[in-house]
């Protein structure tokens, strides 16, 4: 039985999947229009975050077998010498109670009561005019929500306010199957050398995704997008300035859904979003996603669009004439507009198959060693354990496709190799040398030295556009100059000095004289409406060497004390994460991070007895 950590109190407040869509129909996302789901959703409280799971079942199989043959056979694998070995388990595993916070409870959204004035010009509550507050002055009347504490309250309580978060009430509980298949064959005495395959496989790994993802596509924004470029075009050819408005010139046509959500059809507000919608030869980003985002989440706009039609602006007093767009026109959750509406569910997957090499030398002449490589490659969809800044920057790209968001996982890490050991020196009793004089016993003998070197590669890292060009997730990809690919750049890569603060993780050659990467090998994607495909590169590889120095001291027959000195990192050897790739930046390769920590030197003693 797997079950949720629960609140007697009944104190967990969020939504049901239902009322977190609202007017949505649950699953109906990018349908503006559709309006048959809940008109008033509700966040209600709670005993129970989700429905346990009573049957986890946990199985295990595992096979060894030492084959014996005669004839040929048997001298190739000789008796007692030749392992084969193969399992497979499934284990369940609990995500961390932080979710409980987060998703059961919507961040602890009615466990205290919030509150904002913003500069507004509209005069509601919870707003002054900018320019009018001095020093001394009293503050204007905060906007407070919720304003009282119910078991079930509106979820226009937290609008313009607060992003919703919820979870699937039959969320299933992750697990893990994992499988191997090697062969060890022993090469003398205390020597053996195995070869394997391992892999895994994880389903049903919670991930959160936005079902409040911004809509350019089927409720036609993007079309007027790209008339807002051409508008803005004509314009400036025509020397009359910056705005996008349908002036009547040559070429222009009107835009119906600015015009809805500005509440006029001209003026100053025709000037903003120049950066994104110029044309790509003229510096444009392409980023519709920014320009839509900024009109869903504008409690001006927004109220200009749906008026009384969305109950927060006539219950905060933002007024709004209203039109005929329909309230779920940008997103599927209008009460939470302009925030995102996270829901919890188990739909995360990943997987991980390596190639392992490992050679073992048991106690031999006072040594002893294990040396191994891997050869490994591991995806994943979505986070893993919160990581998002290298790869992506998010857990998924859209809700149009989860695919996409199917990446390289941190620990991707494709070679490693890995060396460790300890060796008796050999004086003192019992030893090679030294071994007649209780002095020099002990003074000489007890010492052993100890070691762990690891080389590997680095760690993947995702090339970045900068741009909104589909959502508000600020990575529109990347567009290679023709002939260069990903493994061009990841040739490129190589740690460099360069006299200043940081180093050079991409070869100088690349980089253009501001700093950034030359468009001769990539640029990013201006595209309104597309990604560009998701390319991964691989950090630096590096190198770290541990050294320990121990010595046993015999006191009495049953008490021994040992002297132990770590040396961890032990050459001070730096080894950098790789520097920022991203299309926009002006420190392309610069990198200041360190993977490894500097050399620390540890002292400590142990009695035994």
């Amino acid at each position: 039985m797997v079950g949720d950590d629960h609140d007697l109190n009944g104190a967990y407040a969020n939504a049901t999947p239902a009322n977190l869509w609202g007017p949505t129909p649950v699953g109906a996302i990018f349908q503006p229009g559709n309006l048959g789901g809940i008109q008033n959703p509700t966040f209600n409280s709670h005993v129970h975050a989700y429905n346990t799971q009573w049957i986890n079942l946990q199985p295990a199989a595992a096979l060894a077998w030492s084959p014996k043959f005669g004839g040929f056979l048997g001298k190739i694998l000789p008796d007692g010498k030749t392992v084969f070995r193969t399992g497979w388990s499934k284990r369940m595993y609990q995500e961390g109670a932080q979710n409980f916070w987060a998703y059961a409870s919507n961040q602890g959204s009615f466990f205290f009561q919030q509150g904002q004035a913003v500069p507004d010009t509209t005069g509601a509550i919870g707003t002054y005019k900018p320019g009018s507050l001095s020093l001394g002055q009293p503050l204007p009347q905060y906007a407070l929500f919720p304003t009282t504490w119910a078991p079930n309250l509106p979820e226009s309580t937290l609008s313009f306010n607060s992003s919703f978060f919820a979870m699937n009430p039959n969320i299933r509980q992750p697990y893990v199957e994992q499988w191997n298949f090697g062969i060890e064959r022993q090469l003398g005495a205390g020597t053996a050398l195995e070869v394997r395959y391992v892999g895994n496989l994880g389903m049903h790994g919670w991930m959160s995704y936005n079902l409040n993802e911004v809509n350019i596509i089927e409720n036609g924004f993007l079309t007027e997008f790209k008339n807002a470029q051409n508008n803005l075009a004509i314009s400036q050819a025509a020397g009359k300035g910056n705005s996008f408005a349908n002036q009547g010139l040559a070429g222009q046509v009107p835009l119906p859904i600015f015009a809805a959500a500005f509440g006029t059809t001209s003026g100053p507000l025709y000037n903003q979003f120049v950066t994104q919608l110029r044309s790509a030869a003229s510096g444009g980003t392409g980023a519709v996603g920014t320009v839509a985002n900024t009109l869903a989440s504008t409690q001006s706009y927004i109220c200009n669009m749906f008026g009384a039609k969305l109950a927060p602006c006539t219950q905060l007093g933002l007024g709004g004439a209203g039109t005929s767009y329909p309230i779920n026109f940008w997103e599927a959750n209008p009460f939470s507009t302009g925030n995102s509406v996270n829901y919890l569910d188990a739909v995360s997957h990943s997987n991980y198959h390596s190639l392992q090499v490992e050679l073992r030398q048991r106690q031999w002449c006072g040594m002893q060693f294990n040396l191994n490589y891997t050869l490994s490659h591991s995806l994943v969809l979505g986070n893993v354990n919160g990581y998002q800044a290298n790869v992506g920057g998010a857990g998924y790209i859209t809700d149009r496709n989860f695919r996409l968001s199917y990446r390289p996982s941190p620990y991707d890490i494709r070679h490693i190799i890995h060396a460790s050991g300890t060796y008796d020196l050999p004086f003192g009793k019992g030893k090679r040398f030294l071994n007649g004089n209780k002095l020099a016993d002990e003074v000489a003998g007890g010492w052993t030295l100890g070691t762990i070197v690891v080389l590997q590669s680095g760690p993947p890292a995702q090339f970045s556009g900068g741009y909104a060009t589909l959502n508000s997730q600020a990575n529109s990809g990347v567009v290679f100059a023709p002939g260069v690919t990903a493994q061009t750049i990841q040739n490129a890569v190589a740690v460099a000095r360069t006299g200043n603060p940081w180093v050079q993780t991409i070869n100088p050659s690349l980089i253009a004289p501001n700093g950034g990467v030359s468009s001769s090998y990539y640029t990013p994607n201006v595209t309104p409406g597309v990604l560009a495909a998701n390319q991964y590169i691989y950090g630096p590889h590096w190198f770290n060497a541990d050294l320990s120095v121990n010595k046993s001291i015999p006191i009495r027959e049953s008490i021994r004390m040992t002297i132990q000195g770590q040396f961890l990192n032990v050459f001070n050897h730096p080894a950098f994460s790789l520097g920022n790739i991203g299309a926009t930046s002006l420190s392309f390769g610069q990198s200041t991070s360190l993977i490894t920590t500097a050399r620390r030197i540890e002292l400590r003693a142990n009695l035994e007895f």
